[in-house]
Order: C-alpha cells, then sequence, then structure tokens
C-alpha cells in the first residue's frame, strides 16, 4: 500500500503548472464564451469540466485535444442521463453547504465535489 504524503501532489502541480493553469484559461473562456452566447451552451459545457480535469491531469495530450476529447466522452456516453443526473446532485450538494455558511462552505465542498464526481463518474463507468 502506498502512502501519498503532501509533497508529492505538490510536486506534481509544480512540475505541470503551466499545463493546469492554460487548461483553465482555455476551459474558462470556453464557458464564459458558452454563458455570454446564451446561458444553455454554458451549462452545456459546464457539464465536461471533470472529465476535462481528469483528462488534463491524467494523460499527456495536448490542451485543445483534451477539450474536445471530454465533449465527447460526456456527450458519446451511453450513461449520459446518469452523469448529468449526478452532476446535478452534485450542484445541488454544493449549493447547500455553500449557503449555510454564506460562501464559506463552497471553498471546501467545491474541490471535494470535484474529486468525488470524478471518481464515481469514471470508476463507476458512467463516462470513460
Amino acid at each position: 500500500k502506498e502512502i501519498i504524503t503532501w509533497k508529492v501532489p505538490y510536486k506534481v502541480l509544480k512540475t505541470n503548472f503551466s499545463r493546469y493553469f492554460l487548461a483553465g484559461i482555455l476551459y474558462s473562456a470556453v464557458l464564459t464564451l458558452g454563458l455570454i452566447l446564451c446561458i444553455l451552451p454554458g451549462i452545456v459545457i459546464s457539464f465536461i469540466g471533470p472529465a476535462y480535469v481528469n483528462k488534463i491531469t491524467c494523460s499527456d495530450m495536448p490542451i485543445n485535444k483534451a477539450l474536445t476529447s471530454s465533449f465527447q466522452a460526456v456527450f458519446k456516453s451511453s450513461n449520459l442521463w446518469s452523469y448529468i443526473g449526478m452532476q446535478i446532485l452534485a450542484g445541488i450538494i454544493y449549493i447547500v453547504p455553500t449557503v449555510c455558511t454564506c460562501g464559506l462552505g463552497g471553498i471546501i465542498a467545491f474541490p471535494m465535489l470535484s474529486i468525488y464526481s470524478q471518481h464515481l463518474a469514471y470508476n463507476k463507468g458512467i463516462i470513460n
């Protein structure tokens, strides 16, 4: 059994910082553009977030290829509605502690929800 200390994630983050930063800029720009054009495209783009983060962190594919691959992984999945339901439920779970703590709970709830939704989606085969 491997024990991972705090030094390991920080080392990975430090060595791949520019990749993660540029991926975040690309996703934010696409999401913002989708929300500006009409709210519905922004909502659709928001559903690929966990798949995109997983592809950025777990593969070496180029950032723009990871974005298009995330769309395919989510929207060509046979379990699309299960994934969308999971994401809506995750959003509701996020809203409760955020509202109850005047936004402070969101600081902890959002990263945890992102990690757990990715884990569930990939390990249960909802998306691939």
